[in-house]
């Protein structure tokens, strides 16, 4: 019987595909922004027998906090760093709000100052953008053809539901994991491990604690609470960037701090978060995307709400099947 991932491998040679045909994804933000990017698009893509690239532009520009992530993972597409030095024509632009990275702006007037034809789509090679309306699914999305530029963040799986096992595999890392992650692994597949994901770090920023807001101990002593009465003999594992915090808060006989990885290597702590069953997780996208890879079948995951702290209500970002608890 053929498997899921081969099913869609086969759907995706059935489409016919045009030479010019793209989908164009911008990647901005960490490594679980752009892993929603990559799904979004990948997802168009394989709907519409598109090519796909990826713009990580924005990662070369001046002032730039974060750096490309998608290294050692199995993607199906091309990755462009001039992605404006020759761009194609864009079309329909209307670039975001300054909620959005200012890198994007640049890029617009970039575009303008070279006289990169901006209005209706004409001809084969030109592309629509089509910008993200807010964190809610944006139902548009299913109408959006070959020939698009994605922007926007995709922080839901309804964006890419139907390819789950493909983004499932292609966002598994493939590089070989150093002796000491390899010692987390072999620790957490003994165990009936649960992973517990602490985001403090730059959340504690005043910028970023106005808009994100920070989980609490008594979220964190509820949900693992929680998680002692439905799964048995759990072993938790905490994953954070900030140690001290989480001994003072979390110490426990069935509770140890995974101590292998420093902020930077967020692609090996990120498949350590995945490789356990079970997840209690922070308003992180990191968060998220270790729960969802992971996704046993009798997974148990526990997320904050809200996720967001100038926004009471997100409902397309977390799984109906997770169980949601306050925060505070």
């Amino acid at each position: 019987m053929m498997n899921a991932t081969a099913a869609l491998r086969n759907r995706e040679s059935s489409v016919p595909h045009h030479r010019t045909a793209t989908v164009v994804a911008s990647l901005f933000g960490g490594l679980g922004n752009q892993m929603f990017q990559y799904a979004a698009g990948r997802s168009l893509a394989v709907r519409t027998g598109a090519r796909l690239i990826l713009d990580a532009t924005g990662f070369t520009l001046p002032q730039t906090r974060r750096a490309y992530a998608l290294e050692g993972y199995a993607l199906a597409a091309e990755i462009r760093f001039d992605g404006y030095r020759h761009p194609p024509r864009l079309s329909a632009v209307q670039f975001p709000a300054p909620r959005w990275p200012g890198w994007i702006d640049r890029a617009a007037r970039l575009l303008r100052a070279r006289n990169i034809p901006i209005g209706r789509a004409t001809g084969e090679n030109a592309l629509a953008v089509f910008n993200e309306r807010s964190f809610d699914f944006d139902a548009r999305f299913s109408h959006c053809g070959p020939q698009t530029y994605l922007v926007g963040y995709w922080q839901s799986e309804r964006y890419f539901a139907e390819i789950a096992d493909l983004v499932r595999q292609e966002l598994t890392y493939q590089r070989a994991p150093d002796a000491a992650n390899a010692q987390w692994l072999a620790r957490i597949r003994a165990a009936n491990a649960v992973c517990v994901h602490v985001r403090r770090g730059d959340y504690l920023l005043p910028a970023h604690f106005r808009h994100h807001g920070l989980c609490s101990a008594d979220y964190y002593h509820r949900a693992l609470r929680l998680v002692r009465e439905r799964v048995t003999d759990p072993r938790f594992f905490v994953f954070s960037d900030d140690w001290a915090w989480c001994r003072e808060h979390l110490a426990d006989h069935d509770t140890v701090i995974v101590d292998a990885n420093k902020p930077d290597a967020g692609q090996d702590e990120l498949r350590l978060m995945a490789a356990c069953r079970h997840h209690v997780i922070a308003n992180s996208s990191m968060s998220w995307w270790g729960a969802w890879l992971a996704a046993s079948e009798d997974q148990t995951v526990v997320a904050p709400t809200p996720w967001f702290t100038q926004r009471s209500e997100t409902p397309d970002l977390l799984p109906a099947r997770w169980v949601t608890m306050p925060r505070e």
